[in-house]
C-alpha cells in the first residue's frame, strides 16, 4: 500500500499531537524534561565561554564569530533532537521486539520510529540554541541579505539532516547488531565537544577526520565560514564551504536509501 504525501503528513501531525498530549499528562515531568534540555545546552555553552575567556581569538576567528559556529551547531542538534532523535533508539527497539511491529503496518518503518515518541527535551534545546543564534547574529560583521539569510536557514536545516544521516547509518547497523548503540553516544559526544570551534585550531589529521570521515565541519564551521567571509575567495576550498549545506541533504538521502536496503535483510532477534 502506497500512501500519499498528504496522508503521511496527516499521520505525522496526528501522531505528534497524541504524543505531546500523552507527555503533558504528567506536567511536572514535561517541564523537567524541557529544563533538562536547557541545562544540557547551557552546559555546552558555558564550556565554550570558558574556552573563549582563555583564548578570545582562535585561528583568526573572534569570540562572536565562534559563538555563531556554536549556535548554528546547537540549533541543528536541537532540530535533530526534535524530529529525528528516536532513530537512536532502534537498537533497543530491536532487542525488545518493538521494531517487529513496525514492519507489519502499512506505514514506512522509518516514519513510525521517528513518531514513536516526542522528545520534550528538544524544546529546551531550541530555546537556548535559538537565543544564542539571535545574539550571535547581531554581533558578527555580516551585511545581511535575503540570500545570506536563506543560506543560513538551509545550513542549519542541513546540519540537522547530516546528524540524522549519521545516526540513521548507525541504526542500520543496529538492525543487524542491536548492541551498536554506543556509536550514537560517541558521535554525539564528538559533535558536542568539537563542533563549536574553527577547524583551524586542530592539527592536520584531526581536520581530515572531521571533514571527510566524520563530516563535523559541514554542520556549522564551513557554512559559517561562507557567511562570515572566512572561506577563500575562490578555488576548491571556497566551493567546499559555499556548497557545504548540500552534503547534509545528500547524506540524508543516502542514509535513508541504506535504511531501506537494510530492512530487506532484517531478521527478528526472536527468529
Amino acid at each position: 500500500m502506497t500512501m500519499s504525501f498528504a496522508m503521511l503528513t496527516r499521520f505525522v501531525l496526528r501522531a505528534t499531537a497524541l504524543n505531546i498530549r500523552a507527555r503533558m499528562q504528567y506536567r511536572g515531568e514535561f517541564l523537567l524534561e524541557i529544563f533538562n534540555g536547557i541545562l544540557w545546552q547551557t552546559s555546552v555553552l558555558v564550556f565554550v565561554m570558558v574556552i573563549l575567556a582563555e583564548f578570545p581569538g582562535m585561528a583568526g576567528w573572534s569570540s562572536s564569530e565562534i559563538l555563531l559556529i556554536a549556535s548554528m551547531r546547537m540549533l541543528s542538534h536541537a532540530l535533530f533532537a526534535l524530529f529525528f532523535s528516536n532513530i537512536v533508539k532502534v537498537p533497543f527497539m530491536v532487542l525488545d521486539g518493538k521494531f517487529d511491529g513496525y514492519l507489519t503496518r502499512p506505514l514506512p518503518a522509518y516514519l513510525q520510529v521517528l513518531t514513536s515518541s516526542f522528545g520534550v527535551h528538544a524544546l529546551g534545546d531550541l530555546l537556548v540554541a535559538g537565543g544564542l543564534l539571535g545574539w550571535a547574529l547581531t554581533n558578527v560583521p555580516v551585511a545581511w541579505s535575503t540570500v545570506t539569510v536563506l543560506y543560513l536557514v538551509v545550513s542549519v536545516l542541513s546540519g540537522a539532516l547530516l546528524e540524522a544521516a549519521l545516526h540513521t547509518l548507525i541504526a542500520c547497523r543496529g538492525l543487524r547488531r542491536p548492541g551498536s548503540d554506543a556509536f550514537s553516544v560517541w558521535v554525539d559526544e564528538l559533535m558536542a565537544t568539537f563542533g563549536s570551534y574553527p577547524l583551524g585550531i586542530f592539527p592536520g589529521p584531526v581536520k581530515a577526520v572531521f571533514t571527510y570521515l566524520l563530516p563535523l565541519a559541514f554542520v556549522a564551521y564551513l557554512p559559517a565560514s561562507a557567511v562570515l567571509g572566512h572561506a577563500p575567495a575562490d578555488g576548491a576550498a571556497h566551493w567546499l564551504a559555499v556548497l557545504s549545506p548540500a552534503l547534509g541533504i545528500a547524506l540524508f538521502a543516502l542514509a535513508t536509501g541504506v535504511w531501506r536496503k537494510s530492512l530487506k535483510h532484517y531478521s527478528s532477534p526472536g527468529g
